[in-house]
């Protein structure tokens, strides 16, 4: 109210915000029951209206000073444990509310927890440090951790600033190319939280040889002549699937930026697993003529975007780039119409054969 008040009363705002504070004070609030005026004075405040109302009504009033200092005291007791009653209703009902969605947590002397913590160079930012180890338990809520590396070796820590802490599985997957003989096994931590949680993301490269191998187990779920029939066709193709990813110069594409000056962008920040995965993959690309070595004035940042099924997807961020882009006018095929037109065409060979 106050915001709008002197929004709309930008000139005289001054004049007229005393009369809204006196407004809002002897506004009656939801929670308690009673105004913040009646909460202190102990009756309700004479404001404007209740003056022009007696003015009306003639009414005439004629108390001693005894009687009005009991009667005063009076009301200022029954405010207040109206107002304590009214309190704890509200109170119950917001709790009720907050923990709807909550659940119990509990600790073990020995666990391994990340607490929350302010961070040492900034103390206004907190984030998760650790992993440290619980020491004991005091109730359902407090638990004393070891915190050897702080200035105190011990400290009590409330449950909602623990969460558990998972280490990484030492069965990690690891696939080997027999060609190279490369490693592509590699974890990486999920930097969508700030609060260093250890959340393992595989990534596993399988080569097509493997795969091909062992296609009858990955057609077990066909009949034998459906699976025959698909083999053919797998191994008629073999070349659609290699090893490692090619290119092929076939068809070439210019990306058209008119007159715009070049966008030179600097890397995102990542941590150091994240940077190790970055730097195998490019390894990776180079050795596999699926990129090469670049000098000029455009840059965009790289990404490692997690994919469902724990691999990594190494991308770039081209948002900059496709600000300037004129694109073409092309009207994108639909899927469903090709398909129609595959079974058209697939329909009529039969009726020809």
């Amino acid at each position: 109210m106050i915001r709008t008040f002197c929004a709309e009363n930008e000139s005289d705002w001054n004049e007229g915000i005393n009369l809204l504070l006196f407004a809002v004070r002897e506004s009656v609030q939801e929670s308690l029951g009673f105004s913040p005026f009646e909460l202190v004075f102990g009756h309700r405040v004479r404001g404007p209206l209740a003056l022009l109302k007696e003015q009306w009504i003639n009414k005439e009033l004629h108390t001693n000073l005894l009687d009005y200092v009991l009667k005063f005291k009076d009301r200022l007791h029954k405010a207040c444990s109206l107002a304590e009653e009214n309190l704890k209703l509200a109170q119950e009902k917001m709790k009720t509310w907050y923990d709807k969605d909550a659940r119990m947590r509990m600790f073990k002397p020995g666990d391994k927890v990340l607490v929350l913590f302010p961070v040492q160079t900034n103390p206004l930012q907190t984030r998760f440090h650790g992993p440290y180890e619980i020491v004991s338990k005091i109730n359902d809520v407090d638990y004393v951790v070891k915190t050897p590396d702080r200035r105190r070796s011990t400290q009590l820590c409330h449950i909602n600033m623990l969460k558990p802490y998972f280490e990484k599985q030492s069965d990690a997957v690891t696939v080997v190319v027999s060609e190279n003989e490369f490693d592509l096994t590699r974890n990486m931590i999920d930097d969508s939280s700030d609060f260093h949680s250890k959340s393992n993301i595989v990534s596993v490269r399988l080569p097509n040889s493997t795969i091909l191998e062992n296609i009858d187990e990955k057609l077990a779920h066909l009949q034998l002549e459906q699976r025959q029939q698909m083999k053919e066709l797998i191994f008629k193709y073999g070349e659609l699937f290699p090893d490692v990813p090619r290119r092929t110069t076939i068809a070439s594409h210019d990306v058209d930026v008119g007159d715009a000056k070049p966008i030179k962008q600097h890397p995102y920040r990542m941590n150091m697993e994240k940077c190790e995965l970055a730097e195998k993959e490019i390894e990776y690309m180079l050795e596999n003529n699926i990129i090469r070595h670049s000098n000029s004035n455009w840059s965009s940042p790289c990404v490692m975007v997690p994919k469902p099924d724990g691999s990594i997807r190494f991308c770039t961020d081209y948002r900059k780039v496709n600000a300037v882009t004129k694109t073409d006018a092309y009207p994108i095929p639909r899927v469903d119409d090709c398909v129609d037109k595959l079974e058209r065409q697939s329909s009529l060979q039969r009726l020809i054969y």
